[in-house]
């Protein structure tokens, strides 16, 4: 920093003091010879690190720039996203430097037709929203973060499911109720008929077109009366093989 008084050398009077950033004892030394320059001395880098022009999408505390002592907090921006990084200069008067934040990248909502969709981040860069097919759908939902913001994210990997089944050919010894036979949507209930015993299961089909199964269900041990009972008279105290009891009279 310079106040020049008096330039004429017999009189030469120049005030220099050391700029910020520099350390020392500033002197002006007069010149040699007539309108020669006159020399500046004294003054040295101070162990100082500056501070970046742009700081945009940063969050800066700066305790200490002394290169001995730096100490600089830095995070990002509300706007911006990542990992903030400072690094301290490297020189006396160097520029510390900050990286690792990036500006958001915000995703809009696309139809949700199909998919059944959690939006717990629509952010590109830390995007998380998970998704599954919608009842009625069927397949596995992929969501893909958008490029751009404004642009919607991609749902995929759901469609439409027509796969119908039919019902078996023979239900003996089953007592069914089909509410639903598209596949994806299968709402079939069934329990065991009369004369029949166990734990009645019914599985979807494979493929379109093709029958449920039915299972669990066998003959109880037991018999059956006649369906032609005229002529006698019956009592019937036990139709079980292992207790069977039916009186019988003309």
């Amino acid at each position: 920093l310079i106040t020049e008084v008096e330039l004429r050398k017999i009189i030469f009077e120049v005030n220099a003091q050391c700029a910020p950033g520099y350390q020392g004892v500033g002197k002006a030394t007069k010149c040699n010879v007539h309108n020669g320059p006159y020399t500046l001395s004294g003054c040295t880098p101070a162990p100082v690190c500056v501070s970046p022009k742009d700081l945009t999408g940063y969050s800066v505390t700066e305790t200490s720039l002394d290169r001995s002592s730096f100490k600089v907090q830095v995070a990002c921006a509300d706007t911006h996203t990542g990992t903030a990084k400072v690094a301290q200069c490297t020189q006396n008067l160097g520029t510390y430097s900050i990286t690792g934040c990036s500006k958001k990248i915000e995703c809009a909502s696309p139809n949700f037709e199909g998919y059944t969709v959690t939006e717990q981040n629509t952010v590109a860069q830390t995007f998380d929203v998970p998704a599954t097919c919608a009842r009625g759908y069927e397949g596995t939902a992929v969501a893909t973060a958008c490029s751009k913001t404004g642009e919607k994210y991609t749902l995929s990997g759901c469609k439409y499911s027509t796969t119908t089944c039919a019902a078996p050919k023979a239900t003996d010894g089953y007592l069914v109720t089909e509410a639903q036979l598209r596949k994806i949507l299968f709402d079939v209930s069934v329990q065991c008929a009369p004369g029949y015993q166990g734990v009645a299961k019914v599985a979807p089909c494979t493929g379109e077109g093709k029958p449920y199964t039915l299972s669990g269900c066998s003959p109880a041990p037991v018999c059956v009366s006649p369906k032609d009972l005229t002529g006698y008279s019956v009592t019937e105290a036990s139709l079980d093989r292992g207790s069977f009891k039916v009186e019988a009279k003309c």
